[in-house]
């Protein structure tokens, strides 16, 4: 047993850096997700929530506009788990200066504009969760 739960509504990860919320698919930039608008659309509200807090922009994309990159949890989980609401948040900084060594003072912000990107991704989960995909 893997030791995760087929039966989340939900698949959030976080890394750094760039201010992007990543959408399915990571591992190509050739094929649109079933779930594309829905996934869109979440994402508009997460970037929305997160730039209420602190007047930040993120950017909302599938994660192949970034690059194409295969081995993504985010993919994984929408495609072998059928988690409809797998994403990535790419928290702050949204450049190389000083990116991965976010400054300090910056944490605490950057921690409640990605609570309220969260909150705005469960007020937005899909209904029809864990039709897992053949």
């Amino acid at each position: 047993s893997s030791g995760i739960n087929a039966e989340w509504p939900l698949r959030p990860g976080y890394h750094s850096y760039s201010q992007l919320f990543l959408a399915p698919y990571g591992y190509t930039g050739d094929e649109i997700p079933p779930d594309y608008e829905h996934h869109k659309k979440v994402g508009n509200e997460v970037v929305e929530a997160i730039y209420r807090r602190h007047g930040k922009n993120y950017t909302n994309q599938r994660a192949s506009e970034l690059y194409s990159a295969g081995g993504l949890s985010a993919d994984w989980a929408y495609l072998s788990l059928g988690v409809i609401d797998s994403y990535t948040f790419e928290l702050r900084p949204n450049s190389p200066d000083p990116g991965f060594l976010l400054p300090a003072e910056q944490i605490i912000e950057t921690g409640q504009e990605n609570v309220d990107g969260l909150f705005a991704l469960i007020d937005n989960l899909h209904h029809n969760q864990n039709k897992k995909k053949t």
